[in-house]
């Protein structure tokens, strides 16, 4: 692999990068540098007059003990969505480079491509199995200038989940100016290796977190990005200044003591559990098929989803739908037991009683 600066935009790696005026203030006592209120309006306690850290360093210490890697090896993101707007950004040159993923996955990927001018290009998954589909990969692979490839693992929509063979077998494939970036946001629920292990075998491998998932903290909007510390660096100075509010911090912190460690997998546990018995009664309705999820939602399709998406909305209980192979598929996440219980007495009640009713019409029309 070589230097793994010289994978950067070439701007980029001449950028000299902001410097908040936050930076100075472990040196000093009085802070006259950044424009602040000198005292707090809504809480004299909370601090909210002064910025947070640009990285702060409580958080990158509890998360790195918790993901296996050193501190230098960590950058703190507002949620995944910020990691990868900042590696397309960084890593691609509009209207050169190609972004690679494969379909369906998370919708993000595309539209940051399409906000920074940069070409994006998907494999479909094999529809049987939802797996990759090796020799489309490497034909579209070899087409076009590809720089990023995202591999949502496990996969959004679908729950798939890859093990380390498959992340191994693309980086073999990538050249040396070729970045895999791993998108692990639901990690926690797979049975499946992280990447994270692999991640010193590999300077050109990148894995994506966040702290909305299994952790519970949608509303905090923190994730990261976790990588070799050539890359972090890189990264450091295109991100925009202070992307975790200071109120936040205690949140985050908090979500890795023993009681929350402890609330955390007994909630993975449930979730799982869940997912498997109503897997079961989804597979027991006409017309819908369900794909193998290791994660915490279900991807739905067959002739009966758009059936049970009207359904849904009619018992008003929001699930997602997309178009896929021209087919309207649907995935949905799986929430407290109260909250599967009303889907399965509304939604799918409705669905049922609908499909009574065609029943008896073809009966009386036969």
């Amino acid at each position: 692999m070589s230097d793994l600066n010289n994978l950067f935009r070439p701007h980029i790696r001449q950028l000299k990068g902001y410097q908040s005026a936050q930076s100075s203030k472990k040196q000093t006592r009085v802070w006259l540098s950044a424009n602040e209120l000198p005292e707090a309006i809504v809480s004299a306690d909370s601090q909210l007059n002064r910025y947070p850290e640009a990285q702060p360093k409580n958080i990158i210490d509890v998360y790195a003990n918790y993901s296996g890697v050193k501190e230098s090896e960590l950058l703190v993101t507002r949620g995944a969505d910020e990691g990868i707007e900042l590696l397309i950004k960084a890593f691609c040159e509009p209207q050169q480079d190609q972004v690679l993923s494969f379909a369906p996955t998370y919708g993000m990927y595309k539209v940051s491509c399409d906000i920074q001018n940069v070409r994006y290009d998907s494999v479909p998954l094999i529809p049987s199995t939802m797996a990759i589909d090796w020799n489309a990969f490497i034909k579209a692979l070899n087409e076009n200038k590809t720089k990023l490839v995202f591999l949502c693992n496990p996969n959004n929509p679908t729950g798939t989940a890859f093990g380390l063979e498959a992340v191994a077998k693309i980086l073999a494939l990538l050249k040396n100016d070729q970045l895999l970036v791993v998108d692990e946001a639901y990690i926690e629920f797979s049975e499946k290796e992280s990447a994270v292990t692999i991640l010193k075998e590999y300077k050109n491998l990148i894995v994506l977190r966040t702290l909305s998932k299994a952790f519970g903290l949608a509303g905090a909007r923190c994730g990261f990005v976790l990588a070799h510390n050539e890359i972090i660096q890189g990264l450091s100075r295109i991100i925009a200044p202070y992307p975790i509010p200071s109120m936040i911090e205690s949140v985050v912190i908090k979500s890795f003591d023993e009681e929350a460690v402890y609330a955390r997998k007994q909630w993975i546990q449930r979730i799982k559990l869940m997912r498997e018995t109503f897997i079961e009664k989804l597979e027991s309705l006409e017309n819908i098929e369900t794909v193998p999820s290791q994660a915490n939602y279900i991807f739905v399709r067959g002739a009966g989803v758009a059936a049970m998406v009207s359904a849904a909305t009619q018992a008003g209980i929001a699930i997602r739908s997309f178009q896929y192979d021209n087919t309207l598929t649907a995935r949905i996440s799986i929430g407290s037991e109260l909250e599967m219980q009303s889907f399965e007495e509304k939604a799918l009640g409705l669905l049922e009683k609908s499909c009574m009713v065609e029943r008896v019409e073809e009966g009386v029309e036969s």
